[in-house]
């Protein structure tokens, strides 16, 4: 049996075989008080499903799975990039109605390190709003492992002569777009759930943290407004990230993987009393999204609805939907 330390220089030399960095040391790197404790939680919780979990010190924005190691990572870089938009949604007061400052110009510049929790920064206010940033902080990083997990419960990996979904946004062939997409979104579906879980989980169980929250997000529909909020931001985030458009990238475009998570969360309404009540999810999401950016100071317009419509777009749904059971477990 390998023992710790020859387990560790066995991960190294599988994250430098794959251009991803290597181990991150939580002792000896750059500290901001959330890698180590949330990288053991969600170690604890990959395990469970079969699978390892790692920190990488890659500084670009890198998630994925090499299915070969059954091993999930995400990189320092991505890492980073969460604490700073977790940091900008909970300054934006969006989900408490209370404005904080907020110091970061660009969410992407690692060299300008959230350290919010090192020993050496300045704490917080009071608990409850520590809370509210973690809890912020837990539904983005919870639906990015998930989403990972995702991939390998619906044995995405059973197919090993593909390699788009091990990590990042690649250029694909169009032949292999539609199948691409497909295991992306069936990915997001099964990250969707779980974070919607999670989140009527903490209000349910009337978590501390649901005392920070406006009213509007204890419903039914506000928890499942807050699971689109949160994803939607994150897509935000990665928008423009990949060197590729939706029709060359393995991973469709930011719009378009909400518009999709937002149709199935509103098909069991479809038809019912409740149809267009729980339609305002989406447009909701993108104000309070526009609202959360436009505190950092960006100035744009998100043009989400008006791709979604494009004919190219409603013919690539349609093929989409064809492939989708082939790759749900």
């Amino acid at each position: 049996m390998k023992t710790k330390e020859e387990r560790l220089e066995e991960l190294d030399r599988i994250l430098m075989d794959n251009n991803l960095g290597f181990i991150y040391d939580f002792l000896g790197e750059r500290d901001n008080g959330l890698v180590l404790p949330f990288f053991a939680r969600y170690m604890d919780g990959v395990i469970k499903k079969g699978l390892e979990f790692c920190v990488t010190t890659d500084r670009n924005a890198t998630a994925g799975i090499l299915y070969k190691h059954n091993l999930v990572f995400i990189s320092y870089g991505l890492f980073d990039r969460l604490c700073k938009l977790s940091l900008l949604i909970y300054s934006s007061g969006v989900l408490d109605g209370k404005e904080k400052p907020f110091n970061f110009v660009n969410l992407h510049l690692v060299e300008n390190p959230f350290q919010g929790f090192s020993d050496e920064a300045d704490n917080f206010g009071d608990k409850s709003e520590v809370q509210l940033l973690l809890f912020i902080f837990d539904s983005l990083l919870g639906f990015i492992v998930a989403h990972e997990i995702g991939h390998f419960i619906n044995k995405h990996g059973d197919r090993l002569d593909f390699s788009g979904d091990v990590r990042g946004h690649k250029h694909i062939e169009r032949d292999e777009l539609i199948p691409s997409h497909a295991r992306e979104l069936v990915a997001d579906h099964y990250a969707f759930r779980a974070l919607e879980f999670d989140i009527e989980n903490t209000i349910s169980s009337d978590n501390p943290v649901v005392s920070n929250l406006l009213d509007k997000f204890k419903s039914q529909r506000g928890m499942a407004l807050l699971s689109l909020l949160f994803i939607a931001c994150y897509f935000k985030l990665m928008d423009g990230h990949s060197p590729y458009p939706h029709f060359e990238s393995t991973h469709p475009e930011a719009g378009v993987r909400a518009h999709f998570l937002f149709a199935c969360y509103l098909e069991p309404y479809m038809d019912t009393n409740q149809q267009n009540y729980m339609s305002e999810v989406l447009p909701l999401t993108v104000s309070m999204l526009q609202e959360i950016y436009e505190y950092k100071g960006d100035d744009f317009v998100i043009d989400w609805s008006e791709k979604n419509s494009s004919e190219e777009i409603k013919q690539w749904y349609l093929e989409v939907y064809s492939e989708l059971h082939k790759w749900s477990a």
